[in-house]
């Protein structure tokens, strides 16, 4: 069977674990990736797989892609250049003159239109460009991934150490898996469930439970059976380290603007969309941390690093994927 959905992002995060979840759902999908070199990883999964090579900066690359495709998965590498990208992506859909459905990323903050978050801007214009054409679309807003926990598991491993600039403000972390495999119902799903808004519907995507760092940490604590503490910056001293890290100087500024917000101590809600989707509750940190405890657990021999603040926690974004469990 020749598949009828189309991955873009198929080598991040979020856009792996959907390729994943639809092979082991045994749906046929395409996958567009920059080179064939990085689809390597995922051609492991099966017969399923269609990998083409091309360019989100090249439409006709992208229209190519096209053939056959009636469901597009649009998530790129959230960067300055994403709205061209995944404007082209929506443009290439459109000219299509077929009714191809756009199950598209966006993420926290792209609504309301009065946050200063350079990320929610950029999700802001795609999401209003997908709005203004006649393609059936649905939006989701993954928050806080539990998967960038794993960045900062050196810190926990060797360290016992989680720190970040977060203060007490409670995030809904979700993971990433539980994002995907919200991805793949939507895009295998006929008639899909209605939305607050009926022509584009969009869901926010949490956990189950609204948690503060030194919550976070006493659930590490728990899980591996020795204790994890939280260290807390200040907002300054976080910029400064994450400056010393030579991020791009949007995320730094991004980031540095987060840390400042959660000094209030605000709570994010949590939504049911996870369990409305897939029919089971969303995974809980617990569930996360137990099943990538490998990437946490202290080895056998084990020294304190020199320098403890090598690694701090960010909420969510990164440049590169981060790691996987199988």
């Amino acid at each position: 069977m020749s598949p009828s959905i189309l991955v873009t992002g198929a080598t991040g995060t979020i856009g792996g674990l959907l390729v994943r979840e639809l092979s082991a759902r045994s749906v046929p999908v395409r996958v567009l990736v920059r080179s064939f070199e990085r689809a390597v990883p995922l051609r492991a999964l099966g017969s399923c797989l269609d990998v083409v090579e091309g360019n989100l900066q090249d439409r006709a690359s992208i229209e190519a892609a096209f053939t056959g495709i009636d469901r597009v998965f649009v998530c790129t590498a959230p960067a300055p250049d994403q709205v061209v990208l995944q404007g082209n992506v929506v443009e290439a859909a459109e000219a299509t003159g077929r009714p191809i459905h756009l199950v598209a990323v966006s993420a926290i903050g792209a609504v309301p239109p009065d946050v200063p978050l350079q990320l929610a801007q950029w999700h802001r214009v795609t999401e209003a460009q997908i709005r203004s054409t006649p393609l059936p679309a649905t939006i989701l807003r993954p928050q806080f991934l539990m998967q960038s926990l794993l960045r900062v598991a050196s810190s926990i491993r060797t360290d016992n150490m989680l720190c970040g600039s977060f203060h007490h403000a409670r995030l809904p972390l979700v993971d990433a898996r539980d994002v995907a495999a919200v991805a793949a119902s939507v895009l295998t799903t006929d008639a899909p469930p209605g939305g607050p808004d009926a022509a584009t519907p969009s869901y926010t995507l949490t956990g189950p439970q609204a948690l503060s760092y030194p919550e976070i940490a006493a659930l590490f604590s728990k899980a591996l059976g020795r204790p994890i503490r939280y260290v807390d910056l200040t907002a300054d001293v976080y910029q400064e380290y994450l400056m010393s890290q030579k991020l791009p100087q949007w995320k730094v500024d991004d980031l540095t603007l987060l840390a400042h917000s959660f000094q209030n101590g605000h709570s994010w809600p949590v939504t049911s969309a996870v369990a409305e989707w897939t029919g089971r509750p969303a995974r809980t940190l617990t569930h996360f941390i137990r099943d990538h405890a490998s990437a946490f657990q202290k080895p056998p021999s084990c020294s304190t690093s020199e320098n403890p603040f090598v690694h701090c926690a960010t909420p969510f974004w990164s440049l590169d994927p981060a790691p996987m469990a199988s």
